[in-house]
């Protein structure tokens, strides 16, 4: 069954109109949230009708903005000497200004987590997966 949520998504704030293939309401209701929608309204879709409103509402859904992602250093070396205090806002602040020279607007700075397994002769040698952080600079502009 076919189910049309609306609401909004928390990490732009937009408001939005997903539609879900569910058996249940609150399976459909699970599905919106794990897709960052905090989910205001939900009504089934009859089969014939839903087709035809989700081709008609992708083709007039414009997307609002293009984004770049840039991924940075985790650490930024600084010598003892040369240390002010603001090396981390001065990197930033280099790259927000670099971008915005092509008309990116600086969005939000994002940690990503990545694990690698340790695979099968690691584990069996003790070694446990890596869990490694990168950042990540997202910019944005109209589309």
């Amino acid at each position: 069954m076919r189910w049309d949520i609306e609401g909004a998504d928390r990490t732009t704030g937009e408001d939005v109109n997903i539609f879900v293939e569910a058996s249940t309401k609150e399976e459909a209701v699970r599905l919106a949230q794990v897709r960052s929608i905090v989910v205001s309204s939900v009504q089934s879709m009859p089969e014939g009708k839903a087709a035809a409103e989700e081709t008609t509402t992708t083709q007039n859904r414009k997307r609002k903005y293009e984004y770049k992602m840039v991924q940075i250093p985790p650490n930024i070396i600084v010598h003892a000497d040369q240390e002010q205090g603001q090396e981390a806002a001065h990197f930033l602040q280099g790259l927000a200004n670099r971008w915005a020279i092509e008309g990116w607007e600086f969005y939000r700075v994002d940690t990503v987590g990545v694990v690698t397994p340790a695979g099968c002769l690691g584990a069996l040698v003790g070694q446990r997966d890596q869990l490694r952080s990168f950042y990540v600079v997202a910019f944005r502009r109209d589309a």
